[in-house]
């Protein structure tokens, strides 16, 4: 790939969940959604949008971990994320499987002395710097997510992976992100796809909207 574009990452991806017919039966595979295909390149941001349960969070946890598939997965279609996976960074709304320090100043610390420096530029930028001393468990879920977000945007991957970003976000965290997110594609630093219910920050983002149907329906988009 080049710096104007990443490759394609996912083509007609189908992501299906294992089940039994009935007691004693084979378990079988059926589609959670209707397979989708799409690019995303350096700039861009694709958002999932759509019910409860469709298949949202899955989709996300599929690109961000390819090529591990969680059990009970099947991930089929032409998956073609070249790109190395230490480049994809991704924000999972469950915040336990990110945060294991003693304090703010801890979960922090990083040898790469520049990544150090974004860290504690993206703390004062979410309100989090007089809280080095806090242990996270202590922190609130909107300081929390805030952490969360300040350590992966640090890294500056070149793919931006978010599950439902501004979920316990007020108002000027949420609008920060936004701004953040907006430097990132503007600056053509990374592409960025997210899941979210938030129609608000799809149209701040200038995102290009694909509304997940379950495998019975089609999925609809809008740019």
């Amino acid at each position: 790939w080049t710096h104007d574009a990443l490759p394609e990452l996912v083509r007609g991806i189908n992501v299906e969940y294992q089940r039994a017919t009935s007691v004693g039966e084979r378990s079988v595979f059926n589609s959670l959604f209707m397979p989708c295909s799409f690019t995303v390149g350096v700039g861009e941001v694709l958002a999932f949008s759509g019910d409860n349960g469709v298949g949202k969070s899955t989709l996300l946890r599929a690109i961000a971990r390819y090529p591990r598939v969680e059990r009970g997965l099947r991930v089929s279609g032409d998956l073609i994320l070249s790109e190395d996976a230490a480049a994809r960074a991704f924000f999972d709304c469950d915040l336990r499987h990110y945060l294991f320090a003693d304090s703010v100043t801890a979960e922090i610390q990083e040898s790469r002395q520049e990544v150090l420096a974004r860290r504690q530029v993206l703390l004062r930028r979410f309100g989090l710097s007089t809280l080095g001393a806090t242990s996270p468990r202590s922190l609130s879920v909107g300081e929390r997510q805030r952490l969360v977000l300040s350590l992966l945007l640090a890294e500056q991957p070149r793919l931006l992976i978010l599950d439902e970003p501004t979920r316990a976000l007020d108002r000027g965290s949420k609008n920060i992100l936004i701004d953040l997110l907006l430097q990132l594609t503007h600056t053509a630093e990374c592409g960025v796809i997210l899941a979210t219910h938030d129609q608000e920050l799809i149209g701040a983002l200038g995102a290009t909207e694909c509304q997940l149907e379950l495998a019975t329906a089609r999925n609809r988009w809008r740019h």
